[in-house]
Formats: C-alpha cells, structure tokens, sequence
C-alpha cells in the first residue's frame, strides 16, 4: 500500500511479532510509540505527528496543586501544563489520547466523594462558635462542622479540599489579637493562686500584671478570655470558697482561734461578749473556712451570721418547744430525741396528750423538730399486714371491713391470690385482724358449668388441685359438663379458670388425620360439613393421603368419631393389560400403591394382572399404567455394536420393546454404538439411525423406517452480508448438502437435510441482527460543532443506525451496517473543515487581559485573539467549535462568586478614610471594603476582577504626591533623634527634602499634609519640657555627692532647667546619735551599673538603707549623655587615688562574715583583719562564694547565706 508520511514524524521502534498479526494493527502499535497517527484516503495511508491540543480544567472540588504530581505522571514528554491558583484551574497542552485521559482523571478525582476531608482548626482569639458561624457562611454544600471541642478550642471541618483551603485562609484573617484591658480587684481569694489559673487561661499574647499591695491584678487579653476570667473571679473569689491551712489547737482560747481565722482570709468578724471556750482542733489538710468556722463555734454551743462582708460571732440561746405527735406513740421515740439532746439540753413526756416538751439550743431544736416531723407521718407509724382468705371472697370481707378503718387506714384486695393486705395504726388493727378471721368460715355450693370449647373430660383433672377434701366433682361427656360442689371462693377460683379456659382461640387445636380408603377431598368434605364456626382444614397432604384440622377441642372429639365412621374399605376388582412396560417392575410399583386389605394377582404369560382394592386406588394404578405403558417409557439394556448391519439392529431393538418395525428397503448401513447404562428406547433409535441419515415415525404402535430426504431453503439476510458468513456456513453443512450465494440480493441457498437446515437457520438467526452487524467509531470534530453535524447526518442513516454526541469532547460515535457506515464516514469527514467566524465576548466580572491568555491553549494557529481593555471585552475569530468552548469557558468564569477576589491597597499620600470613600463609591453591588489598617496606612477591597482592575487605576490617578511646605523650630528635643521619628513618617519624596539646621535647632519638612499633620502631633508631644526632662540616679566611687555637685555646676554641665539633687542619709544608732553619711561608707551598696530613672522629691531627705553617695541630676534629654560623660570620669580609676581610708557601717548581718568576704575580695589574708578572731573551717564558705571583685554583701551571716 502507498505510504505518505510527514516529514515531522521521527523516532525509533523497539517491536517483537512472535505470529502474523493484522498490519493495521500492527501500524497502530508503532506509531504509538512514537506518538503518530493514520488516516486511509483512496488507498494511501498518511502518517504524521499527533496534533498537540490545549484545554483548561476548572476544579470545582479538589485544590488544584494538590494534584499537580498526578497530573505530572500522566502527561506525556511532548505535554505540559499550567495552575492558576486564582481560579483552581489546569491548563493542560498534550495529544489528544493525552488530554482524554486526563480529563477522565479529573473527572474521576473532582468529585465531592472523593475531595471530602476532614481538617482541625484550633480557634485561637474568638469565641469557638462565633467563628464557626463565619465558617458556616463559606461551607459548599458538601460540607459541615462534625465537631465543635470547646475546651481545646478546636473546630473539625468536613469539606472539599478547594473549599477547605478557602476556609483555612478565612480563619487567619478573622481570628487575630483584638486585646482589651481590665483590672480585677480580689477580696477573699489567695492572689497568687488566682492569678496563677488567670495565666493559664491566657492566650500567647494575653499578658497580666499582679499589684500584691492592693491586691489587684490586671489582664490584657481578648474579650473571650476576659469573660472566662470573669466566671473564674466570680466563682473563686467568695468566702465560701476559701480554705484554711492545716493547723492544730490544744485547749486554745476561742477568741484567739476566731482572730487567726480572720487574718487568714482577711474578713472582719465581730465576736460578741460572752462568746469563750476553748479549741482542740486539728486540721490535716486544708479545708473550706465557713466548714472550720461551723466546726469550732459548734464546739462552743456558738453560732455566726454573715452581714456585708462581716461575720458576727454569737452565743446559742436556750428555746423550748412543745411536739403534739399525731401518729406516732411519745414513749416510742423517747429513746431517739434523748440521742439527739445536747447536754445543756432535757425533755419531758406527756403520754395523755402523746405530747414531748423539749429545751435545747436552736440548732438542736430544729434537729429534734426534723426527726420528729420525718417520723410523726402515716408511712412510718401505720402497721401493715397480709390476710389468705380461704373460703369466702377477698372483696366481700373488705366492703365489710370499710366502716370500720381510721382515716388514714386501707385495705387493698388481690382477687387472684384472694388476699387482703391491711395498712392500719396499731390501736385499731387487732380488732380488724379478728374481724377478718370471723367471716372466713367454710360454706359449700353446688354448680353446673356448661363448656363450650374445651373438652370436659380433659379439663376436669386440672380442677382437682384446686378442690378441699370436702369437695365433690362429676362429669357428664355427653352434655360437655363439669357438676362441682365447694365454697363461694373455690367456685370462684374455677368459675374464672373454666372462664379462661373456655376460650375458642385457647381451645383452637390441630390434629392430623390419616385417610386410608376414601379419597382425601372426600373425607375433608365430610369432615367441613362437621366443623364449628372456628374449624377449617388447614393443609391437605396428598401424597402422605393425610389432612389436618384445626378447631375447637370439644369438636375435634366430635370430628375423630366421624372420620372412624365413615373411612372404611369398601373393595373393587380391575385386570390390567400391559403391552410395553417390564410387567414384574410396574406390578411392583402398583403393590406399592395398595391399602392394608388390597391384593395383587400377575399373569406373566398374557402379561396381565389383577387388582381388588378401594376405588382410589384402583384410580391412582390406572394413572401408573398410563403412564409407564408407552413406547416413550421404555428403556434399552446396556449393548454394544461394532459395525453392524443397521437391519439387524434394528430388529433386535424392536424384539426388546415388543413392537412391530416396517423397515424400507432403501434403509441400510452400518452401527458402531456402545451403550453403558440403560437408555430410552426411542433416544436410543434416533441415535442409530442419524449415524445412517435415516428417519422414523409411529403410527398405530408400528414404527416406519426410511431414508431422511433433502431439503433446500433460501435465506435473505437482512444485516449480515452473505459473503461475509459463508466460511461459517460451509462449517455447518453436512456431506450430503451444499449451498450457493446470491450477493446481489444479498441472499443464500441451502440444500441439505432438515436437521441441518434448521441449525443453519438457526446460526442465520443468531448472526443476522443489529447487535451483530453494527459496527461503532468515534470521530473527533475538529472545526464544527458536533451536535450540527449529527443532526445533518439523520436523514443518511439506516433504521439500525444511529449517532450518539459528547458535546463536551466534540465527538460523534457512529453507529451503522458496515453496507451504509462508508458513505456516512465520508460524509463527516467534507463536513468537518476550518471555516471561521468572529465574535466578540463583553466580560461583566472577569477582566478580560486575565482572562485572554487562559484562551490560547484553544487556539489553532490560524485564529486570532485581540482584547479591548477600555471595553473589557475580547475579540475572537476561530471555528464554531473553538468559539463554542470559549462560550462555555468564559460563561463559567465570568461570574460573580468566582470572580471575587481580594487586593490590598496602601495609600501612600492621602488620608486613608479620604481614598476609602472614593473607593466606596466606584465599589461594584458585590464589593465591598473589608479592611482598614490605619498603622500600615492600607486598605483590603473585595470585589469583581473587572472591577478591582478599575479601583486600581483610580487609585493611581487619586494618590498622588501634592508636598506642602512647613518649618519646625525645635526647643527641648533633640534636635538629631526629633528628626530621625519625623523621617519614619514621612514618603520617600518627603525623606528626600527634609533638612535639619542645628544652628538654629530649625526641621524644614516638604511633605503631603497628612505626613504633616502627624508630624505636628509627634513634636506637640515630644518637644515640651515635661516630655523632654529625665531624672537620673548615679551612684559614684570616689567623690562625694556635694563635690560632684559641685563639679557639674563650676563647668556648666547642667543645663537651665536642669536640677541637681544631694540626698542626705540620716540613721538612727545606738544610744540616739546621728551620724552624718561622710564618716562611713554603708554596706551593702549598690554596684555601678546603668544609672536608673527615679523621682527625687527634695534634696535633703531621709533615705533607706543602701541610697548613700548617690546624686540625682535632673535635665533635658539632650543633655544627659554630656553629663554621662562627666560622671563616667568621676568614677574612673584616676580618682582613686585620692582615697585613703574609709570606715564602714554595717547596718545589718555578722559583722565578722562581711569583713572576711571583703578580705577575699580585695585579696587580703582574713587572719590580718584586727578586731576579730576566726575559728578553723569558719571562712571556707565565703570563699567558695566569691566568684567575681563585685558582690552584693547583703543578707549576709544570721539573715542568710546570700
């Protein structure tokens, strides 16, 4: 065959055939390889590269870059692909086999099923369910919140994975530190306990700061956390919730117990006068205080009450009160209230009343009054007791008994066990109890019971176990009746059980019954004449001649006695004459069939035999003779034949059966058969003849044997061509048959024998439909719309035809006989050619240079693509087909949900409220400002692309820098670090015009007016003397204050509102004196270090431990590092020489330790130091402790080892 091949078509072919194998497909497999196709025109095969196509797969459910290594994997080398995370969407460029499997992969993996996952989100700063709600607002409609963990914060979200990387985003802009600020001031709690669960209730950012001396805390922190901060003070900080430490009192005044208790949780408490006593108490662990308190003051027959925040400490008084008792007897409980008594406490009993006076503190009082008020009530005092009566009703003796009970008194009556239970005090319970036994006597009845469903006889038995030895029983089975003579409760007893008894759906039986002469359905006929309105048969067995009936006892009685009646052997005589069947075997089967009293009597010479028995039976021998006397029935005995003559055999067959055979004369042949089991004599015929193409037929129990004719039959095939199944045809005929084939009237001609043609009609009929015959291929529309294709196709195609589109491929799968399927295939193929059109797509939402570069992976190289920003519009000319998904595409992007986008903005020139209005008024009806950040001067806009695009420009045509011009004169700031803030605050231009004149301490500023109105508020709080002035505390080493003071004020180093503060230490010593800081040198004292800013209120004060030869100096921040300076010089090495000697005072801690660790410090020898003497070991401890030429001596010696 011609072979046209392109001169792009390249690469290399690795194959192996072991067998021939069809060349097409053979070609398909190498091209393949190299990613070619084929095509046949007029004999000539043309190959080229496969065509590279372009198409874009918007994700609705999976996250795009989820799936990129997926995508990867399936592209081939010559593809590619691109993400635009914006809009979840693919680009995949590849050969079209390529792009179809891609496309069935996402089609597969974009699917709520498959994109559903669950994510954890832990809510930091708002409150759980707030953000849920904002969550609930942006879930698709495949998700939901499965879990909601208030105490770990936590949210689980079930959604698509688009959708839950949306919601992750929502959740880090919603969710952010928002403090405020709010002090708690704390009354009974422990403060550092408290503030403790406070801390840990705090977020990372929260902070809290703790005023022990008012105690008072301060918490700065999201409102969440305030208002759990709030339930905790609320519930904490109460009196009742407060515990004392574990302490132990031995005989301890009372009063010094209450005040130690007071102290402890800080409450005021009033302790009257005659409050005393005396506290053993010893508390392990901690407990609450208000359980203490209880605890001691009932120790002391004392009592509190609690009074805005004051707990009022009182002596129990002494009450009386008298308890009338209502149900209960006073002598009975005396026992109890004696139990309860206080030792200051008595009683008295008043048995004539059934009164109890008692005298006791309140407390006590109110015990007694409880107990007596939960024992003084009918359930406790009333007497209960149950009653068997034995002969007389349960229910006569209480209507009896009910004149006679107390108002609170019951009797409650069991008529099944026809018992009384009686529930009485005890003073009217034994006359009841003897009244109870009087009216239980026995009387005797006699009465008939009639039954009408169940049998009497039977029934009678189980009344026995209910009779007294006095009783009387008879039965009377002829009228179904039971004569009884007892007492009234014993009638009862059995009128009841009779009652339930004698009940149609208790007494409903079945019972088989067994049919042995009559037919079944004329026993059961019988039988329904006898049943009760409630009997029926309810199965009929007719091969175990059984039926069974359900129905009420009595009449089931009644039924048997009528089965026996009428079911008896009434015989019938029948001679048999069999002509076919093996008499010994079907006599056997008939003596199967006969009842106990039928007999049997064979005749083998004249193969008959004779039957006496019922006529059913008789009837069901008749069947079986019928049935097993036919030439159909009879069966060949194993036999074998090699090459026998087929007369032969046939003759020897018909001896077996007993039937007369006509064989004709044109019938001969040979047998080759073996038989291994018995088999249908007539199976067996039709075997042996076939072998020889021989037929048979029986007529009046002759069987005719002749020669099978030929037959010829014409076939139109009406879907298969003829040509096309004649090898399947030639397979099928015999050797004696032939057939021929019309192709013009697509027809064969069949001759063989009638078996043969009827399986070949039967292939025929098989092959020749439309599942068969049709054959299927898809075509891929290239240039036209295949919907506008298939609909010019339906008037070419057959009634089997038809065309099935996918709108979203542009294929068509044809479906037609192979006679009309060429001429459609060239149909498709003149319809589908480049024919282009232009359109031109106006975007609402999208922005058309967005959007214009996701179209070009559509276009061939003959379209052409322009955009029209001012319009937003996009100018297109390609073919149907292309323009067609263009439609879709942008029809899917240019919308409103998909569209909006988010776009921050920083204002770098005007106020941002000034541009934020501007903005809002060119807002779309979907946009909206959702963020103002005043400290980042930036703004965040939700809106359409189209229309972000918009706001964009006009940002630009409105930011615009517009300097003003202002000059600052700069008094008390400095003048360097002033311009240094005000450069932070300025734009770019502005940084590069600012100028700074120290000559004149001058700041000239160019700038747009919002820089400057920040400017203006910067130096109105920085350049003022009370922003400017610093107070700074310098310890010095070598000078004293007043010659540093001194020095600083010869060489102007302060400035004129600057101060310079002496501090003068006065101390009291022993016997009175005061002596002046210049004789010593007080220890410990503060190492030089950064100096620390304090407030100094005069010069001359008295100041504590540890604050001698220190200066305060008081200037302009501008000046402080000039008198840094100054004192670094003071206190450098050069002045020390001038010192001498010095004493030094020891205000606290071992005078002898101190002076040792100063020994080690400035590497003297201890045992030099006069004044002390030093023991072995002793200064060892020191010395491990001394680690640097500095060191703070204080707490040192009996204090602590600091």
């Amino acid at each position: 065959i011609n072979m046209f091949i392109s001169p792009e078509v390249k690469g290399k072919v690795t194959l192996r055939l072991g067998k021939p194998i069809p060349f097409l497909d053979a070609l398909e497999a190498i091209l393949t390889q190299n990613y070619c196709q084929y095509e046949i025109e007029d004999n000539i095969i043309t190959v080229s590269k496969m065509p590279i196509f372009s198409k874009s797969f918007f994700l609705q459910y999976a996250l795009a870059p989820s799936i990129t290594s997926s995508v990867n994997a399936l592209i081939s080398s010559e593809g590619s692909f691109q993400l635009d995370e914006a809009t979840n969407t693919i680009i995949v460029s590849d050969k079209e086999a390529k792009i179809e499997e891609i496309a069935a992969f996402l089609e597969q993996i974009d699917t709520p099923a498959k994109q559903l996952q669950s994510k954890s989100f832990a809510i930091k700063y708002l409150y759980l369910e707030e953000m849920a709600s904002m969550i609930e607002e942006n879930l698709s409609s495949f998700g939901k919140i499965i879990e909601r963990n208030q105490d770990r914060s936590m949210l689980v979200i079930e959604d698509t994975s688009y959708n839950l990387s949306r919601i992750h985003k929502l959740i880090k802009e919603a969710d952010i530190f928002i403090p405020l600020k709010k002090t708690y001031e704390i009354k009974f709690a422990p403060l550092a306990f408290l503030a403790e669960q406070v801390d840990g209730l705090l977020t990372d950012k929260g902070t809290l700061e703790i005023k022990e001396e008012t105690f008072r805390f301060t918490v700065i922190d999201v409102k969440k956390n305030l208002d759990r901060i709030d339930t905790l003070v609320k519930k904490e900080d109460i009196l009742q919730r407060q515990l004392i430490s574990p302490v132990q009192f031995e005989e301890e005044s009372l009063r010094n117990v209450l005040n130690l208790l007071s102290d402890e949780v800080r409450i005021n408490m009033f302790i009257s006068p005659e409050v005393k006593g005396k506290v053993t108490l010893r508390l392990g662990k901690p407990i609450p205080f208000l359980d203490a308190l209880e605890a001691i003051l009932t120790q002391n027959y004392c009592q509190y009450e609690i009074e805005d925040n004051i707990i009022k400490v009182s002596r129990m008084p002494i009450l009386s009160q008298s308890f009338s008792l209502e149900y209960a007897l006073v002598s009975s409980i005396a026992s109890s209230v004696s139990a309860l008594i206080s030792s200051e406490g008595n009683f008295q009993l008043d048995e004539v009343t059934n009164t109890i006076v008692v005298s006791d503190k309140e407390a006590k009082i109110e015990e007694i009054a409880a107990f007596i008020a939960e024992i003084d009530t009918p359930a406790k005092q009333l007497q209960s007791k149950s009653f068997s009566i034995r002969f007389v009703i349960a229910d006569e003796v209480a209507s009896l008994l009910e004149d006679y009970l107390s108002a609170e008194g019951k009797i409650e009556v069991d008529p099944l066990a026809n018992t009384l239970l009686l529930t009485e005090t005890s003073r009217n319970f034994v006359q009841l109890e003897k009244l109870i036994l009087d009216s239980d006597v026995y009387q005797s009845k006699e009465e008939i019971f009639t039954l009408e469903y169940a049998l009497a006889s039977s029934v009678a038995p189980l009344l026995e176990n209910y009779l007294g030895p006095e009783d009387k029983l008879q039965v009377s089975e002829q009228a179904n009746e039971i004569i009884l003579s007892s007492s009234p409760y014993t009638l009862q007893k059995i009128r009841e059980l009779l009652r339930s008894l004698d009940i149609a759906d208790k007494q409903i039986l079945e019972k088989s019954f067994t049919v042995k002469y009559l037919y079944l359905e004329e026993l059961a006929s019988i039988v329904e004449e006898n049943l009760s309105s409630l009997g029926e048969i309810i199965e009929r067995n007719q091969a175990r001649s059984t039926f069974v009936v359900e129905d009420t006892s009595y009449n089931l009685s009644k039924i048997e006695k009528v089965i026996k009646e009428a079911d008896v052997f009434i015989p019938l005589k029948k001679t048999y004459e069999i002509k076919f069947a093996p008499l010994s075997s079907l006599a056997e089967q008939v003596d199967g069939l006969l009842t106990d009293q039928g007999t049997l009597q064979i005749k083998e010479e004249t193969f008959r035999f004779t039957v006496i028995d019922v006529k059913k039976n008789l009837d069901r021998i008749d069947t079986l003779v019928k049935k097993e006397d036919i030439l159909q029935r009879q069966l060949i005995s194993p036999v074998q034949f090699e090459e026998e003559s087929l007369r032969n055999v046939l003759n020897l067959l018909s001896d077996e059966v007993r039937i007369n055979m006509f064989i004709s004369p044109e019938v001969k042949g040979k047998v080759t058969l073996r038989l291994g089991k018995p088999i249908p004599f007539l199976d067996a015929l039709e075997a042996i003849l076939t072998q020889n193409y021989c037929q048979y037929e029986i007529e009046d129990n002759i069987i005719k044997v002749s020669r099978m004719p030929i037959l010829s039959q014409s076939f139109s095939l009406e879907y298969a061509l003829v040509s096309s199944i004649a090898s399947s045809v030639s397979a099928l005929i015999s050797s004696e048959g032939n057939f021929q084939l019309d192709e013009a009237t697509n027809t064969i001609v069949v001759s063989d024998k009638e078996a043969k043609i009827e399986e070949i009609a039967a292939f025929i009929a098989e092959i020749d439909t439309p599942a068969k015959q049709l054959q299927s291929k898809s075509f891929s529309i290239r240039f036209v719309i295949a919907d506008e294709v298939a609909s010019l196709l339906e008037d070419y195609l057959s009634a089997e035809g038809r065309i099935e589109v996918d709108p979203l491929a542009n294929t068509l799968l044809l479906t037609e006989t192979s006679r009309n399927f060429a001429k459609l295939e060239e149909r498709i193929l003149s319809l589908d050619v480049y024919q282009p059109k232009e359109e031109i797509f106006t975007l609402k939402y999208a922005l058309a240079s967005s959007v214009a570069p996701l179209l070009e992976n559509y276009l061939g190289p003959e379209d052409k693509l322009q955009v029209n920003e001012q319009e937003n519009e996009i100018i297109l000319s390609s073919s149907p087909y292309t323009l067609e998904k263009i439609r879709e595409l942008l029809s899917s992007l240019d919308i409103a949900d998909k569209q909006i986008l988010e776009k921050s903005f920083t204002v770098k020139y005007l106020y941002l409220e000034e541009l934020a209005s501007i903005v809002e008024e060119n807002l779309s009806s979907f946009g909206k400002i959702i963020e103002r950040n005043q400290d980042r001067s930036m703004f965040v806009v939700k809106d359409t692309s189209y229309n972000l695009s918009k706001i964009e420009k006009l940002i630009r045509e409105t930011d615009i820098f517009i300097p003003l011009k202002k000059t600052y004169e700069i008094k008390f700031a400095p003048l360097s670090s002033l311009a240094e803030q005000i450069e932070d605050i300025l734009s770019e231009e502005g940084k590069k015009l600012l100028k700074t004149r120290e000559d004149t301490d001058t700041i000239l500023v160019k700038d747009v007016k919002k820089n400057l109105d920040r400017i203006d508020k910067l130096i109105s709080a920085k350049d003022t003397l009370e922003a400017q002035l610093i107070t700074k505390r310098y310890v010095l080493k070598y000078l004293s204050a007043i010659e540093a003071k001194y020095y600083l004020e010869v060489n102007d180093m302060v400035s004129d509102d600057g101060e310079i503060r002496v501090p003068v230490v006065r101390e009291k010593v022993e016997a009175g004196n005061v002596k002046d800081q210049s004789e010593y040198i007080r220890i410990p004292q503060e190492t030089v270090g950064n100096p620390q800013e304090i407030e100094a209120e005069s010069t001359q004060v008295d100041l504590p431990e540890g604050e001698e030869n220190v200066i305060y100096i008081t200037d302009l921040k501008r000046n402080i590092s000039k008198i840094d300076e100054a004192i670094e010089e003071m206190n450098s090495p050069s002045r020390a020489e001038e010192v001498v000697v010095m004493a030094f005072n020891i205000p606290q801690g071992s005078l002898e330790s101190i002076a040792i660790a100063m020994a080690y410090i400035i590497g003297m020898n201890p045992e030099d130091i006069q004044g002390i003497k030093i023991r072995e070991g002793e200064t060892e401890w020191i010395k491990m402790k001394v680690a640097s030429p500095t060191i703070d001596l204080g707490d040192i010696g009996a204090v602590g080892r600091k």
